[in-house]
């Protein structure tokens, strides 16, 4: 299977929102209330296009992905006791589209945000997970993210983790 992942651009915005939606669809259907449609929104995706953070995964052409990564912080973050020092990255709204899941589209996303964090200067990777979505906390702590405290947001509370990159620490 032939991954492709590229910055998004603004010729992806419909398959972004058609993911969007399948993915609150398939979270809701799972008794998971993370995303609705106050969020994320459509202004959410445009803006992390237009400002270059938004990265997508197609297979075969089709959107089987996106997530978005940068250097904003929530306000919340700051009552977080991060491990780490220096300089982090932020990975956000990562999603993998229903009938793309167990294809190893969340593993290559991975792979290519900690390696583009890394070449921008980033030394670790900052992520919150909903409590609630049992297999996306599973799936970032088989990723070697460690559990750094706990964040409120308007739906619950999230997991804050985190993973350093490259050799620094």
């Amino acid at each position: 299977m032939d991954i492709e992942i590229r910055q998004a651009n603004l010729v992806d915005i419909t398959g972004l929102m058609d993911l969007v939606r399948a993915c609150i669809l398939k979270m809701q259907s799972q008794g998971i209330e993370q995303w609705d449609d106050i969020y994320p929104d459509p202004g959410t995706i445009q803006r992390d296009i237009d400002d270059g953070a938004a990265f997508v995964v197609r297979i075969a052409g089709v959107v089987a992905g996106m997530a978005t990564l940068n250097e904003h912080q929530s306000p919340e973050y700051a009552d977080v006791s991060w491990r780490f020092s220096g300089r982090p990255a932020v990975i956000h709204r990562l999603m993998v589209a229903p009938e793309a899941e167990g294809k190893g589209v969340a593993r290559a996303l991975m792979r290519f945000l900690e390696t583009r964090a890394e070449s921008i200067g980033c030394n670790c990777i900052r992520i919150d997970v909903f409590v609630k979505n049992p297999r996306a906390v599973r799936f970032y702590e088989l990723s070697s993210y460690q559990l750094a405290g706990h964040v409120r947001f308007r739906k619950g509370n999230f997991y804050c983790y985190e993973k350093i990159l490259g050799t620094a620490g």
